[in-house]
């Protein structure tokens, strides 16, 4: 499964490095919120846009979910909180 994945990151043109390093980071941080800020400095992965792609990257390959806080009274996403990351139950 994971030369498949691979696979997947070479032919969108993707850093191969990047996509280990915040596998890594999100492995280390599991079941633990954190911010795409955080995410970037302290793992290296690059900028917090860097950081946003690749995680988006992990949603479109159904390898990760990112769940995004919310506003108890308004039901809106608190886009400035921190996200929790976890593994979809299919993998």
């Amino acid at each position: 499964m994971i030369s498949f994945i691979i696979s997947d990151i070479n032919k969108l043109r993707r850093s191969e490095r990047f996509f280990k390093i915040t596998i890594k980071a999100i492995i280390e941080r599991a079941s633990s919120t954190f911010s795409f800020h955080t995410l970037s400095r302290d793992f290296g992965v690059g900028t917090v846009k860097t950081a946003i792609s690749y995680v988006e990257l992990l949603e479109k390959l159904f390898l990760l979910k990112a769940v995004e806080a919310i506003d108890p009274n308004s039901g809106v996403p608190l886009l400035r909180k921190e996200v929790l990351l976890y593994r979809p139950h299919a993998l």
